[in-house]
């Protein structure tokens, strides 16, 4: 399982930040400006460890418009 806190004490600061403002900013140029508001989810007890089988995840998105 990936610790995220190990996972962000590795990178480095300036460039995170760096590459998440490009990214907002390819994202808006794509949608036009558009509010996309993102969220996920794990749910709770879906894994199977018998059948090797990762847990269940959702993604959401909505738009503004």
């Amino acid at each position: 399982m990936i610790h995220l806190p190990l996972v962000f004490s590795l990178l480095n600061p300036e460039q995170l930040q760096q590459c998440f403002l490009k990214w907002v900013e390819a994202i808006s140029r794509i949608t036009f400006g558009e509010i996309v508001a993102i969220d996920g989810k794990t749910l709770r007890g879906s894994y199977d460890k018998s059948k090797d089988k990762s847990a269940i995840h959702m993604e959401a998105c909505l738009g503004d418009k």
